[in-house]
């Protein structure tokens, strides 16, 4: 484990970057990263109070990000350089409530707007496009890129996940599982899985009990539920090494892993976390936005 530089800094989103080390967004206003021995080093975001949320590497070889600012005032894109330098570019959508950032097939930054119910798009020098979610009240969540070349996320308003070409073109999947009042079902996290499969943690489902499961969907919308050996519930997934998919539990301080066939491994932690990354030494890297410090998960490979 390791200790932030900062006091109540928090970690709300982790990626390796394209320099070696390890990138993070903390809620105190800066953007950090971190070599594999646990080195870090601290950069301030420009504009004041801009509670970046989502991080991740561009294809220019910077970090991308989002600034929500406190109640969505700040709305804006960021990408920082490796040596510190920023640039912000600020998001047509007044209060477009940008959640979760991902890098596309295309070459472009793709992010929600949750409460502005669209997807949008950025090019690497700051040009915006915006696409209207065709269904009503989806709260576009997570976002991740595909293996099929598209961009899926989660709705975060009802049982239904979705995906978005580079062109802009949406499909919508519900997800039917073999649980009572499915309906109900509501996305947390996304991962795309090395079998091109999209994996799908729950978050919660009224009246019903909590299901403790992660689900894939294929990309023709074929759902499979896998039970998990915990019952607690799974926070945020994330493709890792040796093929598998990884998530934290968010309650319990454990992480794990799950083959695509669905086959569990855990592993205790010091403390329960929710972000959780690859690093770019092979380690497992996970944090949590009310915890002051980090840790890693080293795998021996035999």
């Amino acid at each position: 484990m390791y200790t932030m530089p900062t006091p109540s800094s928090g970690v709300w989103g982790m990626v390796a970057g394209p320099d070696g080390n390890l990138w993070l967004v903390e809620s105190r206003n800066q953007v950090a990263k971190v070599t594999s021995s646990g080195v870090f080093t601290e950069y301030t975001i420009p504009t004041a109070d801009a509670f970046p949320t989502g991080i991740a590497s561009g294809p220019d070889g910077n970090l991308w990000f989002l600034e929500e600012g406190l109640h969505g005032t700040n709305n804006k894109v960021a990408k920082v350089t490796t040596s510190g330098v920023f640039t912000e570019y600020t998001i047509p959508t007044a209060d477009s409530g940008s959640r979760n950032i991902a890098a596309g097939s295309d070459g472009n930054l793709w992010f929600t707007e949750t409460p502005a119910n669209k997807v949008a798009t950025v090019t690497t020098s700051g040009v915006f496009t915006e696409y209207a979610v065709p269904f009503a009240n989806a709260r576009p969540s997570s976002i991740v890129s595909g293996k099929d070349g598209n961009l899926w996320f989660a709705e975060g308003s009802g049982n239904r996940i979705a995906k978005v070409t580079t062109s802009g073109v949406f499909t919508e999947y519900t997800i039917r599982i073999n649980v009572p009042d499915w309906q109900n079902f509501w996305v947390y996290s996304l991962a795309a899985g090395p079998d091109g499969g999209l994996w799908i943690s729950e978050s919660f489902c009224a009246p019903c009990s909590q299901l403790f499961e992660v689900v894939k969907v294929n990309t023709s919308g074929d759902f499979t539920e896998y039970r998990l050996p915990t019952s607690s519930i799974a926070a945020s997934l994330t493709a890792g090494p040796v093929g598998k998919i990884w998530f934290t539990y968010g309650a319990q301080p454990k992480v794990a892993s799950v083959t695509t066939s669905g086959v569990f491994t855990e592993y205790q932690i010091p403390q329960s976390a929710i972000v959780i990354a690859a690093g770019p030494d092979g380690s497992m890297w996970f944090g949590s936005p009310a915890a002051d410090t980090i840790g890693k998960l080293e795998l021996v490979r035999t």
